[in-house]
């Protein structure tokens, strides 16, 4: 192992190294284990984690090592429920091996998506905001993975990334019309960070697979939505597409408990505030 990363040193400084290398001295406990030490192959992008390609010569994986000082609103302990859940109908890759700062997970060929392919992400949105739904929680397999779940105070949330962001006066008005503004939604599993990059189409499967579920959480859908809808501005015919996709018809009626046009406009300016205060943070560490 020494030897090969010796190969590739100029892509990874000493810490990572010693980090890959104490995470490959776990290969044995994967499940399904590789069928010799894997070796490093390459490093992908990321902006808040490293994550490492490995390969044992017939199966490729991706080691993502977290970061020391999670981001707001992450939580481990859901994501990685969430994950599982997610595994189990097909919508991400299933963990091999967990540990509190390192994830491994197979190594997933593919391309993002595209904007024609919205109706696609609509319906991966949904599959999604079912995963719990179609869970009866009497059942005792269920019990202890739901329990799991974190829940998303979307008020105390934007608070948090506020005060991580050096709580910026400019933004300080801001904040306090779209808390004041926040809508009332049933809440379901949510993805939370569900861009073009965390999303690999296969067109051998017809799908889309999500990786990074870092935020997933118990939230409004129509937040989760809005998450997207907001980065890519949107407009009002491709958001139409993305919610044909969710299985929501153009005409629907806002109500409490329906994902429609008018619910994920209403969380856009919290989904836009989050990713500009993520920003700042990000700024000032």
């Amino acid at each position: 192992m020494a030897q090969e990363l010796s190969k590739n040193d100029q892509q990874l400084d000493q810490q990572l190294r010693v980090r890959l290398s104490d995470a490959l001295s776990t290969w044995l406990l994967w499940s399904p284990a590789p069928v010799a030490e894997p070796h490093f192959v390459k490093k992908l992008c990321g902006i808040t984690n490293a994550s490492i390609q490995v390969s044992d010569g017939s199966n490729d994986w991706v080691i993502r090592f977290n970061q020391i000082a999670a981001d707001p609103g992450i939580h481990r302990a859901s994501e990685f429920t969430a994950m599982r859940l997610a595994a189990d109908k097909g919508i991400c890759p299933e963990p091999v091996y967990i540990q509190d700062d390192l994830l491994v997970t197979p190594f997933l060929l593919g391309d993002p998506p595209s904007f024609g392919q919205l109706e696609l992400v609509g319906t991966t949105f949904a599959k999604i905001h079912q995963l719990v739904m179609r869970q009866d929680p009497n059942h005792e397999q269920f019990r202890e993975p739901i329990r799991e779940l974190d829940e998303l105070e979307l008020s105390s949330y934007l608070m948090t990334c506020f005060q991580s962001a050096g709580e910026p006066e400019s933004l300080q008005r801001e904040l306090q019309s779209v808390i004041e503004a926040l809508p009332s939604e049933r809440k379901v599993l949510c993805h939370n960070d569900m861009l073009f990059e965390n999303l690999l189409y296969s067109s051998a499967q017809q799908r889309i697979h999500v990786l990074d579920w870092e935020y997933a959480k118990v939230s409004p859908p129509s937040f989760d939505i809005a998450t997207f809808t907001s980065h890519y501005c949107l407009s009002d015919q491709q958001l139409a597409r993305l919610l044909r996709g969710y299985g929501v018809s153009s005409d629907a009626a806002a109500t409490h408990d329906l994902v429609n046009a008018a619910s994920v406009r209403s969380f856009e300016p919290a989904a836009s505030l989050v990713k500009t205060l993520w920003y700042l943070a990000k700024k000032t560490e």
